[in-house]
């Protein structure tokens, strides 16, 4: 049987090292990945995770990430409200030593924009199916106008106003290319958010100041694809499109963390 406390904890050990740079090899050449940051302005990361998880979601991500010679780390939300969070994620920008890429996840783009703005050491923002308001905005006002997606069509409430998608359904709709196995512990692992949150107002976005990313999932029952777009056109986003469910970034990492990279890489040619 499947530890799951074991898992999540593997995971997050995976995740969470400080900007943690990748090592060259024993014999002390550079290695490719690493000469490959001194191209780059910024060779640091912040992941932020979305709602109904943690910071072990970026666990692939990082792992690549690390490869290419990055710094990498990953804030871990309360999920509770987005002032809080958006407190978190700032106290981490304002908190690291050098310049930093930051991307989020779902709702963490929501709070990635709402710290980010005004931060004079994050040269670009990276979007991964992620919410990207305006000022005035919830995600509540801005869903309304698209179909209700089938895994916000199973959210459970319990009676301190916390969420979670019933776990089948979790399975079913929000992660639905990864194995069944890997999607269940997902599931079980889900961190509950405060329902309030779905109608908190965005203040000034980042993103109307720093460069930004967007990657759209086209096959995508959290948030639907062609809202992923809306925000990706409106944004001014250089934009990728991967066939993917909610989680891209655990079931295709790869091309994830590249748009991170570029993001790098780009922002030192400005």
């Amino acid at each position: 049987m499947l530890d799951v406390k074991s898992h999540r904890l593997a995971s997050l050990l995976c995740c969470l090292a400080l900007f943690t740079p990748a090592c060259s090899g024993d014999d002390g050449a550079e290695s490719e990945s690493t000469a490959n940051t001194k191209d780059r302005i910024a060779n640091d990361v912040l992941l932020v995770h979305g709602a109904w998880a943690d910071g072990s979601c970026w666990a692939k991500v990082a792992k690549e990430l690390f490869a290419a010679g990055f710094g990498v780390q990953a804030v871990q939300l309360r999920e509770q409200s987005l002032e809080d969070d958006a407190a978190l994620v700032r106290h981490a920008i304002d908190s690291a030593p050098r310049p930093l890429i930051v991307a989020g996840h779902s709702y963490g783009g929501f709070v990635m924009s709402e710290a980010s703005a005004g931060a004079k050491n994050v040269p670009a923002l990276v979007f991964v199916s992620a919410f990207a308001p305006d000022e005035g905005e919830s995600i509540g006002t801005l869903a309304a106008d698209y179909p209700t997606t089938p895994a916000i069509e199973n959210l459970v409430v319990d009676d301190q106003g916390n969420s979670t998608i019933e776990p089948n359904a979790f399975v079913r709709y929000f992660a639905a290319d990864l194995p069944k196995e890997e999607a269940q512990v997902l599931a079980a692992v889900q961190h509950p958010t405060a329902v309030g949150i779905l109608s908190a107002v965005a203040g000034e976005p980042g993103w109307k100041t720093i460069p930004s990313y967007y990657q759209v999932s086209s096959e995508d029952q959290v948030i639907d694809p062609d809202l992923q777009r809306k925000f990706a056109e409106r944004i001014q986003a250089e934009t990728i499109e991967l066939k993917a469910s909610h989680v891209a970034l655990i079931s295709q990492p790869g091309p994830v963390a590249d748009l991170i990279v570029r993001a790098a890489t780009k922002a030192a040619e400005k």
